[in-house]
């Protein structure tokens, strides 16, 4: 008998909406993506949230930063929007060279 596998559908690049530029998007320096949060919420975060509610196995942090952080390491993102408010409490991985340490949820 086979094994059985699970799938999962996977968000790629949470907050990447936030980066509307195409230069120095990534590594080695990202722009920043500066939005408030009443602005965040109104506009970039519902489709993530929808995501979410779906039922979706992971999220993957985006190159950008926001609001001087990036978005792997922003602890306003991860923990308080991703993890607390919208309740997901699956995994969050980074992209390539999205991660720059693991200490640093800002």
């Amino acid at each position: 008998m086979a094994p059985s596998l699970t799938t999962y559908s996977n968000i790629y690049s949470f907050c990447s909406a936030l980066n509307e530029q195409e230069h120095y998007r990534g590594y080695p320096v990202a722009s920043s993506s500066n939005m408030d949060d009443r602005t965040f919420h109104e506009d970039q975060l519902w489709p993530f949230a929808e995501s979410v509610k779906a039922g979706v196995g992971s999220v993957m942090c985006a190159y950008n930063r926001v609001n001087g952080t990036y978005s792997c390491e922003n602890r306003r993102l991860v923990n308080d929007i991703l993890k607390e408010e919208l309740d997901f409490q699956v995994r969050a991985k980074s992209r390539l060279l999205t991660a720059h340490g693991t200490d640093r949820i800002e």
